[in-house]
């Protein structure tokens, strides 16, 4: 049993990493215009068949600006990025060639104890 990150986009439309960002293993590559649209980072379970829901509790986003090894960090929580202003302003500044990486996700489902999420999600930005 194990999670993907989904992007909540616009109008409520979730959608998997690797199904719009043809990513695989938690790995993504989009546009910075594409990036900015999204406001949240959802995790399911993959291949349940039970109407179970976690939520996102908290997570680190690292903002890696192209050829540097400089790192801008943001501590995360919930699920908006609207309700966190540092990770906000990382998504904000993403440039092309830059890597955005969420991680160290904490989730909670209605019932089950606070955990980390298995992997993390890795956004190059183009």
């Amino acid at each position: 049993m194990g999670h993907q990150l989904m992007a909540q986009g616009t109008a409520d439309k979730q959608v998997s990493a690797t199904e719009e960002f043809s990513a695989s293993a938690g790995n993504a590559v989009m546009g910075t215009g594409q990036l900015k649209a999204y406001n949240a980072l959802v995790a399911v379970l993959e291949n349940f068949d039970f109407d179970f829901k976690y939520d996102i509790v908290s997570y680190d986003a690292v903002l890696i600006k192209k050829n540097s090894d400089d790192a801008a960090t943001a501590k995360g929580y919930g699920p908006l990025f609207a309700d966190n202003k540092s990770v906000n302003n990382l998504i904000k500044n993403a440039r092309p060639g830059d890597r955005l990486i969420f991680e160290n996700i904490r989730v909670k489902g209605k019932g089950v104890p606070e955990r980390f999420a298995k992997g993390s999600l890795t956004i190059k930005v183009r």
